[in-house]
């Protein structure tokens, strides 16, 4: 059966880690970043992007309300929808005396960027908000995120949920997922990412893991492992890839809601020719895209 048969789920394109050059070569930073990236999205034909709520330029404390009006005004434009934003802050930061308070500062104001994102736009809900607290993040730093979440109607995916657990011993060595851990409620302004490259890398399993979730998945990925590293789905068999597409596509369509799939291309190589691969692959129509 072909896979373009079992997927419903359309594709986000990640700009984080997403790197574009120049005709001279030079790395495209900021605005100029932000439109390549968009013409990519379009050219790929994939109908939204994950913003990179880190990148310079894009930072919520770095955009005025005109700079969120012109913002949302290049997402329509483009005619690109926006599936959610990306802030990839160090989850030790969330711990750490020094770090804590910039960090949930930088996530509530990335939450109230998406919000606005949302409300110029017209769109009828407000994308989610993609980033990773670690197991032992205080409980009031939980609260504070929810409670802001719950406010501007984002809500949060937390992608260590389903990643890593401490180690017993206090250390920095990680066990692979918790099978037995519960799922939140799906209303919960907070509940758990999926991407499967790093859930293998933590010796786990994501359509399993995806299907226990079910409804209450914010937001999945799609994305790949090798015995190199991150890679994306598709392309050679001799690559090595670990992902059955087809059974995450129909796990993802069946059981949970999330919107979108995300395109993850953070630190695979060869991105520009690995991407239209693996869309082809989601996809399920043999094509390759120029």
């Amino acid at each position: 059966m072909s896979a373009s048969l079992l997927t419903t789920t359309p594709l986000s394109l990640a700009l984080a880690g997403l790197d574009l050059s120049d005709a001279a070569g030079t790395l495209l930073l900021g605005e100029p970043l932000f439109r390549a990236q968009l013409d990519l999205a379009r050219r790929w034909r994939i109908a939204a992007v994950q913003l990179n709520a880190a990148a310079a330029g894009l930072r919520a404390r770095e955009l005025s309300r005109t700079g969120r009006r012109d913002l949302a005004a290049l997402l329509r434009r483009s005619d690109v929808a926006l599936s959610g934003g990306d802030l990839w802050i160090p989850p030790e930061h969330f711990i750490r005396l020094e770090h804590a308070d910039r960090a949930v500062a930088a996530v509530l104001d990335a939450i109230e960027l998406l919000a606005d994102l949302a409300q110029l736009n017209s769109t009828p809900s407000a994308p989610p908000l993609s980033l990773m607290l670690p197991a032992n993040t205080p409980e009031s730093i939980i609260q504070t995120i929810g409670d802001r979440a719950t406010t501007c109607g984002v809500p949060v995916a937390d992608f260590t949920f389903t990643q890593t657990a401490p180690s017993p011993t206090g250390g920095s060595a990680s066990t692979p997922p918790n099978p037995a851990k519960a799922p939140p409620s799906p209303d919960a302004p907070i509940g758990p990412g999926v991407d499967p490259a790093s859930i293998f890398m933590a010796g786990g399993d994501p359509i399993a893991i995806a299907a226990r979730l079910g409804a209450s998945l914010r937001a999945a990925r799609l994305s790949d492992v090798s015995s190199a590293g991150r890679r994306a789905v598709g392309g050679p068999r001799s690559l090595g890839g670990r992902l059955d597409v087809q059974r995450y596509a129909i796990t993802l369509g069946a059981v949970t809601k999330v919107p979108f799939v995300t395109l993850d291309l953070r630190q695979v190589p060869d991105q520009l020719d690995a991407a239209p691969r693996a869309i082809s692959e989601w996809r399920g129509d043999g094509a390759t895209t120029a």
